[in-house]
């Protein structure tokens, strides 16, 4: 048997990394909750949610590893900051001017802090006419032209009605 030597060539892409806190209405710590990186792909498509998130640790910290080269914007879903399992996003420093952070390679970007009254918060509600009675909807509001997360989630009841809360501003 013989054998040959064969050159091998492997790229190797040096990835980023996105790190911050998450606080709360009185400047603690938030000890829940989920990170996600948006990335913003080739052409005129939307925004869109990347498979890399992170969740808050019990210090309040995230950490977005293994970003590759790209645009990104930051988002966290507050979930878990509402009570009666209302959910919904907000955009790093707020949801009307999202933050475009650009990862070339090897990146570490810091203190990308969030704080979770950072601007009022709205409600929206109405109602979901349906032919078909007691049919229960999900209905969810997107910031416009980011389609990837949404801003606020909810159930409508039997009667189709629905109520948003913690809407961030923006459009």
């Amino acid at each position: 048997m013989r054998l040959s030597a064969t050159a091998l060539q492997i790229r190797l892409v040096r990835t980023g990394v996105i790190t911050g806190r998450v606080a709360g209405p009185d400047g603690r710590s938030r000890r829940s909750g989920r990170v996600f990186a948006m990335v913003k792909p080739p052409g005129d498509l939307p925004w869109q949610r990347s498979p890399v998130s992170a969740a808050v640790d019990e210090s309040g910290q995230y950490r977005l590893h293994g970003l590759p080269p790209g645009r990104y914007m930051v988002a966290l879903s507050y979930a878990t900051f509402n009570p009666g399992g209302l959910s919904g996003a907000y955009f790093y420093p707020d949801s009307t001017q999202p933050r475009i952070f650009t990862i070339s390679g090897g990146e570490e970007l810091q203190n990308i802090d969030f704080n979770t009254t950072a601007g009022p918060l709205a409600s929206l509600s109405g109602t979901v006419m349906s032919s078909t009675p007691g049919v229960r909807f999900a209905v969810s509001l997107y910031p416009a032209g980011q389609p990837g997360l949404a801003a606020s989630n909810a159930w409508t009841g039997t009667d189709g009605a629905f109520r948003l809360e913690g809407v961030p501003a923006g459009s």
